[in-house]
């Protein structure tokens, strides 16, 4: 909506777009996991059950092209990445249309809270709220709400940035209380809600200065999240491998002995592949906001 056009010739521009966005980083953890599995299979498989080598044609595929994982092979190089299946799916759909204007948001967050609302009071299970695209429509939905309401919900919800932090927060450790029930249940919903609001109290921020200090730090956490996302449970393998003697420490050990190298090893996947992709993605972003300021004139 903001920097394309519902044109095939917008549409190119942002499939292309969000090719490069997803892939590139992608296929070099997915090098990454296969070297870590292949050298250290007990390690790998220590820190998480499903990270191992696929040994069909048919496991590979879908590892390589994303687009499968999420009910396909058992035996997958970046455990996340089933989620990535999902967001693709919805790239799509809202490319197609599904976030054209206002009232087809509307409709589709309708549809996806009364679809949601039948699986919870049937009591289904959590991977059926969770593990679908069916059941990831809602949030995606609710974030085109925010976009596509974002001024009358910053005028209208005026929530100070510290009190949407300390309802998330909240909300984070309430998923514990007992009266709440399952942690995945009712606190799910809760938690969820909490984050639409803290991202309208953010979007509700005015824009930092461009080279400011807290502009510098925002661009440097977006530029780690996508890699710390593919390359944690690889990263703690080798941890567990070198720091532990392949023996899992109980408690929180090993997160707590990763999190620095996994930061470090997502700034180096960075540089050598995010950051040259980016200058190539900037250029078609900049192209398609020119030739919709051409058009409109």
């Amino acid at each position: 909506n903001h920097s394309y056009e519902y044109s095939a010739y917008g549409l190119g521009r942002y499939a292309l777009n969000r090719f490069l966005r997803i892939y590139p980083t992608y296929w070099m953890a997915l090098l990454f996991s296969a070297l870590v599995v292949y050298f250290l299979p007990r390690d790998a498989f220590l820190t998480n059950y499903k990270l191992s080598m696929p040994l069909a044609a048919g496991d590979w595929i879908p590892n390589i092209l994303i687009v499968g994982l999420l009910d396909g092979p058992k035996k997958v190089l970046v455990p996340p990445a089933w989620t990535l299946d999902i967001e693709l799916f919805f790239y799509a759909a809202m490319g197609l249309g599904l976030s054209r204007n206002r009232a087809v948001v509307v409709l589709w967050f309708l549809g996806s809270s009364i679809y949601t609302l039948y699986l919870f009071l049937n009591n289904a299970s959590f991977a059926d709220r969770y593990v679908s695209y069916a059941a990831a429509s809602l949030p995606f939905s609710m974030g085109a709400m925010v976009y596509m309401f974002r001024k009358p919900l910053q005028e209208y919800v005026r929530l100070p940035l510290s009190l949407a932090v300390g309802l998330f927060i909240f909300a984070l450790f309430g998923a514990r209380l007992e009266w709440l029930g399952d942690p995945l249940g009712l606190s799910f919903y809760i938690i969820l809600f909490s984050v639409i609001l803290l991202l309208v109290s953010i979007n509700g921020l005015p824009a930092s200065a461009s080279g400011s200090h807290k502009s510098r730090i925002d661009t440097v956490l977006g530029n780690l999240a996508y890699p710390v996302f593919l390359c944690h449970w690889q990263v703690a393998a080798l941890v567990l491998h070198f720091a532990y003697d392949s023996e899992k420490p109980s408690g929180g050990g090993l997160w707590l002995t990763s999190i620095v190298f996994i930061h470090l090893f997502a700034l180096l996947i960075y540089y050598l592949v995010d950051a040259n992709v980016d200058r190539l993605r900037s250029r078609i972003r900049g192209t398609a906001k020119l030739d919709l300021k051409i058009l409109n004139s």
